[in-house]
């Protein structure tokens, strides 16, 4: 009887070991995988419950929050200001996170730090719920704000940067979901397959440069030697394309009084001529590539934590027809908006590119006080100092001298001393609809720089892109402040 109670007690002491082995097992050798399993209930509980951090503007405005909803202590994101998108991105318990909400998830979530041994069990015995740190932005509103109002219902993408520092002031996106209703309405994008509106155009949208392409022409040739006052014979007449169309003049109005044109009247009006002959001749088919390359064309642009893609390379130039449709900005090339901002602002700079930054500080929940982050300082050179000043004196010679490129200024801020450059684009689709494009950057008489800008998709006119690029240029003027609040 003894010996059958002795072998019943090890049998229930094996039994208790299993138990125990398992529970050592699964409570802390696996319990990090098991807790991240995506079919995790508790998990899913969790990060619905989870107070993740807010996102703030330059001053202080609140641009993302979690806030109470009716069932249990379930938390939804808040954005208040739903054209802020384009900057900050989205966060969806189901859908996943893009823009900042996404690069800055660690932090928002709460683990941006890494806890002590202590920390981990207090945590994990007591079952405290982590608590997200706070993320604070170059961006101001009410600049974002100005430039929505500007596109309207419109397709567009806009962005300000300022220079030579780089803090991005405004990332538009324009027109797009409303992130407060994206987890209502995805079935719906995806049906109709609207998911591009998701899409951060300033970043991610990638466009045919057209016109645009001249100041990356007009480098080149300066590089090698050419002059902004040689005068092209007919250097106003559109460029004929077989099988594709006339190519006029951007800015035609201007162009009208003259038929022989200096190579800076040519590139502030427009005018596709006198670059079309430059390419083969002033520059090499060879170079070209490499031209692209140098101006940050071919590669993604760095923007601090975020994601950002490069365009379309261009295709082997192989004839006429080939050469003519790239010089255009009509071939292959494609480039996003940021692409084209970082080389305008390197126009502004003496020729080196900006390190762009859009994340600035942040702050722990025990925190009071911001912490910087710790975002790049310098970035490379994009041109040569003597080819940005060219350049920048060719794009003030189009603010003023072609009323297209005019319409991005304002009167008042002209008065007061701030001093615009800028080119006008459009690109034209093969869909027969237009792109309208501004480029350019304005002086401020403290000796800032801001750099915009703009496309305007389905524009029925090639001034659509500057004349809300004056709302930028306003808005920033009237509320850009060198401190934080």
């Amino acid at each position: 009887m003894t010996r059958e109670l002795r072998q019943l007690a090890r049998g229930f002491m094996a039994a208790f070991g299993l138990v125990m082995l398992a529970s050592v097992f699964y409570g802390v050798i696996q319990s990090k995988m098991l807790t991240n399993r995506p079919d995790n209930p508790r998990r899913v509980i969790a990060e619905q419950t989870l107070q993740r951090g807010m996102i703030v503007d330059r001053n202080g405005v609140v641009l993302a929050t979690s806030s109470p909803t009716n069932v249990g202590n379930r938390l939804r994101r808040i954005y208040p200001y739903p054209e802020a998108i384009g900057g900050i991105g989205y966060f969806s318990y189901t859908h996943g996170a893009s823009g900042l909400e996404a690069s800055f998830d660690d932090l928002l979530r709460g683990q941006w730090e890494k806890q002590s041994l202590w920390q981990q069990l207090t945590h994990d015995l007591l079952h405290q719920q982590l608590a997200g740190g706070d993320l604070r932005t170059t961006l101001d509103l009410r600049i974002q704000r100005a430039i929505a109002d500007g596109i309207g219902n419109r397709n567009g993408a806009a962005v300000v940067i300022s220079a030579p520092d780089g803090a991005v002031l405004a990332m538009v996106n324009h027109y797009t979901l409303d992130p407060n209703t994206l987890d209502e309405n995805w079935g719906e994008f995806g049906r109709n397959r609207l998911q591009l509106l998701i899409r951060n155009r300033v970043t991610e949208g990638l466009y045919r440069p057209g016109s645009t392409l001249e100041l990356v022409l007009l480098a080149g040739m300066l590089a090698n030697g050419d002059t902004l006052d040689r005068v092209v014979e007919e250097g106003a007449g559109p460029v004929s394309v077989e099988g594709v169309g006339l190519f006029p003049c951007v800015d035609e109005q201007a162009a009208t009084f003259s038929d022989d044109l200096s190579l800076e009247q040519a590139f502030a009006w427009g005018c596709p001529q006198v670059f079309v002959e430059a390419l083969g001749q002033t520059i090499s088919v060879e170079n070209y590539d490499a031209l692209l390359r140098q101006l940050g064309l071919l590669d993604a642009p760095t923007l601090y934590e975020f994601h950002t893609v490069a365009g379309r390379t261009p295709a082997p130039l192989y004839n006429t027809f080939d050469m003519t449709l790239a010089v255009l900005g009509q071939s292959h090339l494609t480039v996003t908006p940021l692409q084209m901002a970082r080389l305008v602002a390197a126009v502004a700079d003496n020729g080196s590119a900006p390190p762009l930054y859009i994340a600035d500080s942040y702050r722990l929940t025990d925190q009071r006080d911001w912490q910087p982050l710790d975002h790049p300082l310098l970035e490379k050179a994009l041109m040569r100092e003597d080819i940005a000043d060219q350049l920048r004196e060719a794009m003030r010679f189009a603010a003023e001298n072609s009323p297209l490129v005019g319409l991005a200024n304002d009167a008042g801020l002209a008065a007061e001393g701030y001093v615009l450059h800028g080119q006008a684009g459009v690109t034209y689709r093969l869909d027969g609809q237009m792109d309208s494009w501004f480029l350019g950057f304005m002086d401020a008489p403290d000796g800032s720089t801001v750099v915009v800008v703009v496309l305007i998709e389905d524009a029925h006119s090639p001034s659509e892109a500057a004349v809300v690029a004056r709302d930028a240029f306003r808005a920033t003027a009237s509320n850009l402040t060198d401190s934080y609040e």
